[in-house]
């Protein structure tokens, strides 16, 4: 396999149970793919065909879905917005069943999951930045700091919503300006309807759909978030003489981000990263929303600090830069579940392992 070719195979949703229970007889975890599917198939009620027979003996898509059955890690990739409608690519690994490999799932035509097989990270990076990445090998200037506060990113993300609704409403009213300016009143209002319209063709209600779980962040959209508009030149504030209403002028950084958004911005990433535990609980590795255009691979990295706020580490990168990183993020996860002791939890007292059905700890004689 070469690093840029998966191995690729597709079933229809209603071929899941066949597959796991009547050709493959897998037990299936909670945090399965398919467990909704696998809880309501009925043993033997599906019908095997050649096709099917043809996956069961096939040694990369039984280890494809092995994987799917019991996976260790998951990372959930939300896409869609600007053009292209709300989708999915989640990807899976368990060390147990294949020390390097990764599976990844998206829907497909007529009612069908499409299911990629990766040998190594390095190849699933190659092929993550080549399905959602325009390509953009020059390092780029960067327009936006690289730590700041969630509520400052809702700020700025509807800053250059605005540019963009500014530029519309300029060619529609066949009104050419060299200035572009949005009212600050109109700044404002549009930004709760923007929030609240869950229109996904603008680039802060597709943050607010794709990112997964931002309810867990505490969030408080006060007017001080918008320090950073000014700070960095992106709004620059002016008065009107006549009548003394307020406006945000798009400074050369607003203007920047302004026009690579409006012109090459066409799809978004949310996504998050978990391992899970023997108990039945999961570990957050990695959260965040990847906007790429043909200038550069915006990446958002989110963190919670200690009192539940969220905090933005930016990344401006190129399409290798992309591939790196996606990388070193699906390596940490490989490497995070793999030592998790999958059937056995550790002893309170001395920190040796112990099978669930250990009543005392074989080392130190504690209970478990």
């Amino acid at each position: 396999m070469s690093a840029n070719a998966p191995f690729v195979f597709q079933v229809n949703k209603n071929d899941i149970g066949v597959l796991f229970v009547d050709l493959l007889k897998l037990e299936w975890s909670r945090e399965c793919a398919f467990a909704e599917l696998l809880s309501n198939y009925k043993a033997g009620s599906g019908k095997i065909t050649e096709d099917l027979k043809e996956i069961a003996e096939n040694e990369t898509c039984v280890l494809s879905l092995k994987i799917l059955a019991n996976p260790l890690h998951r990372t959930v990739y939300n896409t869609g917005g600007s053009m292209v409608p709300i989708s999915f690519m989640n990807v899976y690994s368990n060390t147990s069943v294949d020390q390097f490999g990764l599976v990844s799932i998206m829907p497909s035509f007529e009612n069908s999951i499409m299911i990629h097989s990766f040998d190594t990270a390095e190849s699933y990076g190659e092929w993550f930045a080549e399905t959602v990445s325009m390509s953009n090998e020059n390092e780029v200037q960067s327009n936006i700091p690289e730590k700041f506060s969630l509520e400052s990113l809702v700020f700025i993300l509807h800053a250059i919503d605005s540019f963009k609704r500014v530029s519309y409403k300029s060619m529609l009213d066949y009104k050419p300006t060299d200035v572009s300016m949005v009212a600050s009143k109109e700044y404002g209002e549009t930004l709760k309807i923007s929030v609240d319209s869950k229109d996904a063709r603008w680039l802060l209600p597709a943050f607010s759909i794709l990112t997964p779980n931002l309810n867990k962040y505490k969030m408080n959209l006060g007017p001080d978030y918008m320090k950073i508009l000014t700070d960095r030149k992106i709004f620059i504030p002016v008065k009107k003489q006549d009548n003394g209403e307020e406006f945000f002028q798009f400074g050369e950084i607003g203007q920047r981000l302004g026009v690579e958004f409006y012109s090459s911005w066409m799809m978004a990433v949310g996504f998050e990263t978990v391992v899970f535990n023997p108990d039945g609980t999961e570990r957050v590795l990695d959260n965040g929303f990847l906007a790429p255009t043909a200038f550069a691979n915006n990446l958002f990295e989110i963190e919670k600090d200690a009192q539940g706020n969220g905090a933005i580490n930016y990344s401006c990168l190129t399409y290798e830069g992309l591939i790196s990183k996606v990388t070193e993020l699906i390596q940490k996860a490989i490497s995070s579940s793999a030592n998790i002791k999958v059937g056995s939890t550790d002893c309170a007292s001395c920190g040796s392992s112990l099978d669930n059905n250990a009543k005392f700890c074989v080392k130190c004689g504690n209970k478990a």
